[in-house]
């Protein structure tokens, strides 16, 4: 497969970063969700959530992800992680990965640089991409530092961090993404 063989040029092996997080193949994937860098330090090889012929192993690896969380005294979900997976119970199919790949002391200020491996799966590997969300100053600023063009008709969506979101305000992008047709939310 050309995307693995991609791949394992790309990514070190072991990896202990975390370059991508998707729930299957990147090509089946709708949008891409661009933060800064992982918040939450994970103690395993990401290759462990990957195989050639599945694509990435998203419940496996979000099992591993609260264990983690859990046995740093924090919630089991993020607050980014919560809005991820408010799109993905919108309908769309998210490719979720960060301008650095690697997490920081406090979440953020730099890391191994994500870029290129950015570059080959929004080119390459994406094909029926509707949209690009990058989220947070310093993603935004990476994000445009790279000057990748993308595909005709990929909207773009410049947020403020995920973590400072409303679920309404994931909500409209959602429908803004897939035209209409994601209802908005009842309160109540």
């Amino acid at each position: 497969m050309k995307l693995s063989a991609e791949l394992r040029s790309l990514i070190k092996k072991p990896c202990y970063d975390r370059p991508f997080v998707c729930d299957g193949s990147p090509r089946s994937c709708d949008i891409v969700v661009i933060g800064e860098n992982p918040a939450t330090k994970m103690k395993g090889d990401w290759w462990h959530f990957w195989d050639d012929k599945n694509g990435f192993n998203l419940g496996k690896f979000e099992n591993a992800y609260e264990k983690a969380r859990l046995a740093d005294d924090k919630p089991p979900i993020s607050p980014t992680r919560l809005r991820l997976k408010q799109l993905r119970s919108n309908g769309l199919r998210c490719l979720e990965t960060n301008v650095f790949s690697n997490e920081q002391l406090g979440g953020h200020g730099g890391g191994t640089p994500n870029g290129k491996l950015l570059a080959t799966l929004i080119r390459h590997h994406v094909p029926h991409l509707k949209a690009v969300i990058v989220h947070g100053s310093v993603a935004r600023k990476r994000w445009r530092r790279l000057g990748l063009e993308l595909p005709s008709g990929v909207q773009s969506f410049y947020l403020r961090h995920f973590s400072r979101l409303s679920y309404a305000e994931i909500d409209a992008v959602s429908r803004k993404i897939q035209g209409t047709s994601v209802p908005p939310r009842r309160s109540g």
